[in-house]
């Protein structure tokens, strides 16, 4: 589900929010910048170039020592399709910190 400013929806997995509140400021600040660029554009090649692919889902390390894995949900069914409208959810699945 995309926002009512056309931005596709972050959707994070059950314990990033306990988890959250254990990552270093630095964890926290980087992985903030990350997932803002990524929201902004999810599919820029610059950007997904900087990550692994594990089909279905993406990693991207940060300097920080974190992982994020996540994986893009497109807008499903035929007028989406016609007309492309693009990714509708990112989905956080993990962060694995280097704890």
């Amino acid at each position: 589900m995309k926002g009512s400013d056309g931005v596709a929806t972050l959707r994070f997995y059950p314990d990033f929010p306990s988890e959250w509140e254990e990552f270093s400021s630095e964890i926290k600040g980087e992985l903030g910048e990350f997932l803002e660029r990524l929201q902004k554009a999810p599919l820029d090649p610059d950007l997904l170039a900087e990550c692994s692919v594990h089909e279905p889902y993406y990693a991207y390390e940060l300097s920080a020592p974190a992982v994020v894995y996540w994986k893009l949900e497109y807008t499903s069914g035929l007028m989406s399709v016609i007309f492309s409208t693009g990714v509708e959810k990112i989905c956080i699945l993990a962060v694995e910190t280097g704890n």
